[in-house]
């Protein structure tokens, strides 16, 4: 069942990638547009989840601490991760992103006294290796400077600290109010996204586009991907160990999702990036054992 639920998250998470990849072909030319499809996409997961206001009333404060928290996290994770991006190259920043993993494996072992083996720690490095190999292949001509440095670092222990707080919630009231959590949180990131995003739209007014039923059905489908496949790690945090869960919902998302982009964008793998797909492959069958 935990094994079907971690395949179940997987694909939503492949198909968050695909939808927000076909936005970003298609609709998100700026930082405005990036704004407007994650406020839709947020606003999407607060009415998946907006049944479970009922039980807000009787919501521990440890949820609703850690669901704001996650919420604000999500917010510094998306503005840093674009600000590094825009400073410095793309494959290294990927690379601080991607690594961030780490943050949930360290917290798990060390917070809650997670078993660790040894094979799994070295699934994990191969795994981190197969990343650097697909992320070379990005456009680095950009230099680095300490800016981006220090974006990347935030980008690092913000996306992290996501899969931490997720672990947190779940090892603090195992099996309780997941769905309270979801929509407090989302609901969190949708006011600050929208504040944002007002504050975009005074500096730079811009008019809808006249394809909008398809951008709207884009981010409804990313918005039901997000929801659900949040949902599910947030589930299976408490009931699978941080160094299988983290490195295998990440690599197997990387894995697919190019699988998936070789045949609807019709990209093609470098040598590099080959080597990369079947170190990460590799990576993914230790972890499991």
């Amino acid at each position: 069942m935990v094994a079907s639920l971690l395949g179940l998250a997987v694909l939503l998470f492949v198909g968050q990638s695909l939808c927000l990849k076909l936005l970003s072909r298609q609709y998100i030319k700026s930082w405005g547009d990036s704004l407007a499809v994650n406020t839709a996409m947020y606003a999407v997961v607060t009415l998946i989840f907006l049944p479970a206001w009922r039980g807000l009333a009787a919501v521990s404060p440890t949820t609703v601490g850690l669901a704001v928290a996650f919420g604000i996290t999500f917010i510094v994770t998306i503005v840093a991760y674009a600000k590094a991006m825009s400073l410095g190259p793309l494959g290294y920043t990927a690379l601080f992103f991607s690594g961030g993993l780490l943050v949930p494996v360290v917290t798990g072992s060390l917070l809650w006294q997670e078993p660790v083996k040894t094979i799994q720690v070295a699934g994990f490095i191969l795994l981190l290796v197969s990343f650097v190999l697909a992320n070379q292949a990005n456009d680095n001509r950009k230099s680095t400077g300490i800016a981006w440095f220090l974006f990347s670092l935030l980008t690092f222990f913000a996306n992290g600290s996501l899969g931490a707080l997720l672990k947190s919630h779940q090892m603090l009231l195992p099996g309780q109010e997941i769905a309270e959590f979801m929509l407090i949180a989302f609901a969190v990131a949708l006011v600050l996204s929208l504040t944002m995003l007002g504050w975009d739209l005074r500096r730079h007014p811009r008019t809808p586009s006249r394809h909008m039923l398809t951008w709207w059905v884009l981010c409804i489908a990313l918005g039901a991907a997000t929801a659900f496949g949040n949902q599910l790690i947030l589930t299976l945090s408490g009931q699978v160990l941080s160094i299988i869960l983290f490195p295998v919902v990440n690599g197997g998302v990387l894995m697919l999702t190019a699988l998936a982009s070789t045949v609807i964008f019709r990209e093609t793998f470098s040598r590099r990036g080959l080597v990369g797909f079947a170190f990460g492959v590799v990576a993914l069958i230790i972890l499991s054992l």
